[in-house]
């Protein structure tokens, strides 16, 4: 079985058989000039909740809007983690 996950900003989840692996996406040039996908950024976790924790606290620092409180920045991470929180139990 193959895993992945696409997230939004051009992250993804995939897996092997000892972790799961948050990846950013990105596309370059082969050496033929053709655009191929590439995981840049790898970054490994024993369980997928680890995987998904670290996408949650990586998102509000990509965004390209300003969070200028606290309080804002606490309201994204408490909604992305309610995002996550629907993913993983179906709801």
């Amino acid at each position: 079985m193959s895993l992945r996950i696409e997230l939004k900003n051009d992250y993804v989840i995939t897996a092997d058989k000892d972790n799961y692996i948050l990846s950013k996406m990105t596309v370059k040039k082969d050496k033929d000039g053709k655009d191929t996908e590439v995981q840049a950024d790898k970054r490994f976790y024993p369980t997928i909740n680890q995987a998904l924790k670290r996408y949650i606290r990586i998102i509000p620092i990509e965004q390209e809007e300003t969070i200028t409180t606290m309080k804002g920045y606490m309201d994204m991470i408490n909604d992305l983690e309610h995002r996550v929180e629907e993913l993983t139990h179906g709801n």
